[in-house]
């Protein structure tokens, strides 16, 4: 993740299996932002 001067601010890692490339974005960007609300950023 990066802040609004994109600068690096966390990252974060999952393992997939052989799902459709569309059901592996939702996923990761629902990760993402459990992990931004976690970490405080709003």
């Amino acid at each position: 993740m990066r802040n609004s001067d994109e600068e690096w601010l966390t990252g974060f890692n999952m393992v997939i299996g052989m799902d459709e490339i569309l059901g592996i974005e939702a996923q990761a960007i629902v990760k993402g932002m459990k992990l931004a609300w976690l970490k405080g950023y709003k």
